[in-house]
């Protein structure tokens, strides 16, 4: 069962458009959970990066750009990513 917490209405808002969010936290008190489950809602989830995971750190490492051509091949105006763990690179 996902509860639904306050801080994803707050985090994913429009209304500040152009801008880095930052969600810290605790460890397992949801942070990851809300950031997938809101790229999946707007059909986005090829957009999040963990970089705990050994592929994505590859990928970046062996082309820092690859982020910057999935954008340009995807075909929205508007795009969130999530990047996980980014203080792993």
């Amino acid at each position: 069962m996902i509860i639904n917490r306050f801080i994803s209405d707050i985090a994913f808002k429009d209304k500040n458009l152009r801008q880095m969010r930052f969600i810290i936290g605790p460890r397992q008190t949801g942070k990851t959970t809300i950031s997938k489950n809101f790229l999946k809602k707007i059909d986005m989830g090829n957009f999040y990066y963990n970089f705990d995971d050994i592929s994505i750190r590859k990928k970046f490492f062996k082309n820092p750009d690859f982020i910057k051509i999935q954008i340009l091949n995807y075909r929205k105006n508007k795009i969130w990513m999530c990047f996980d763990e980014i203080h792993q690179i």
